[in-house]
């Protein structure tokens, strides 16, 4: 591939942040369930595990934590704001991370490395909220029973990321247009990476 395709292809890289940060928000904001605590439960996380794979650990978190934030913030939740951004954008590099080292599975077994990868950015997200509902937030009680919904928001972002990623990857990478993360960094042994 020439050079002068390889730029072109990075430059992109931030015109699709912005648009996984629009996807991102748009299924956090709309794709939702008003829970009786103030929270939601929503498609987000998986869309935030989608820009972890499409992006990488830049892009990706950067992606993650504008989308999340823009949510909370338009919405009208600023307190956690804060402690979205910082959780959503942790969560693309703990995928990152955690696909990294199951590359062997990852290239056998696609599905079951997202699997155990999202599981992980999940529980993450669940423990991270509860820590800063309960330590920032001082909501008490209620910090535990906002940890419901987020076990049940957790499930659907790993369902939605398998969804999505079984059939966008392979589609977006014979595309052409643009090869993901996963297939760059990941997918491909050493000495066959595509640049």
């Amino acid at each position: 591939m020439s050079e002068s395709i390889v730029e072109k292809k990075n430059t992109l890289l931030p015109v699709y942040a912005g648009l996984f940060a629009a996807l991102i928000y748009v299924a956090s904001a709309f794709i939702n369930i008003r829970m009786p605590n103030g929270g939601c439960i929503n498609l987000g996380d998986g869309f935030v595990l989608l820009a972890g794979l499409f992006l990488g650990p830049i892009y990706g978190t950067a992606a993650a934590a504008v989308g999340s934030l823009l949510c909370d913030l338009l919405a009208g939740y600023t307190a956690y704001a804060p402690g979205t951004a910082v959780i959503k954008g942790s969560m693309v590099l703990l995928l990152v991370l955690f696909l990294k080292l199951q590359k062997p599975l990852f290239r056998k077994y696609r599905a079951a490395a997202v699997a155990i990868a999202a599981t992980i950015c999940e529980i993450f997200m669940i423990l991270g909220y509860l820590f800063y509902e309960l330590v920032v937030l001082r909501l008490g009680a209620g910090a535990f029973a906002g940890a419901l919904g987020n076990i049940a928001q957790g499930v659907g972002g790993v369902v939605t990321v398998l969804a999505f990623s079984t059939t966008l990857i392979p589609a977006v990478s014979k595309s052409g247009l643009f090869a993901p993360y996963v297939e760059r960094r990941i997918a491909h042994t050493p000495g066959k990476e595509k640049h």
